[in-house]
């Protein structure tokens, strides 16, 4: 799957970051648990039903779940909706956009700085 549908560029970016890293998707936390060990991430969060809701990982919660894993900032964000993902793409120094196959460009507006 990640070798037919992974933007290489991102790919490479993930396998070769010097430091932590995390997957924040809004796909359920079960499957991108499969992805984020393909990728070698550090730490995974996906949507999840905690008692009997259901909890979309999107827009918002992202930063709820980076900030209960501790951090504040990360150094560099990747989204494919700059709108959707706007409260996290503020807590980035860079942000890239993956913009259709095989175009990964940095962002317009970079909200973090």
């Amino acid at each position: 799957m990640l070798a037919e549908h992974g933007q290489p560029d991102v790919v490479a970016l993930v396998r070769d970051w010097a430091g932590p890293t995390v997957l924040t998707t809004a796909a359920p936390e079960v499957y991108a648990a499969h992805l984020g060990r393909l990728l070698g991430v550090d730490e995974v969060h996906g949507s999840t039903v905690r008692g009997r809701t259901l909890v979309n990982n999107e827009s918002r919660e992202k930063v709820v779940r980076l900030r209960a894993a501790g951090l504040d900032r990360v150094a560099c964000f990747v989204t494919d909706d700059l709108v959707l993902d706007a409260p996290m793409a503020a807590l980035a120094d860079r942000v890239l956009e993956v913009s259709g196959p095989g175009r990964l460009r940095e962002a317009a507006v970079q909200p973090g700085r």
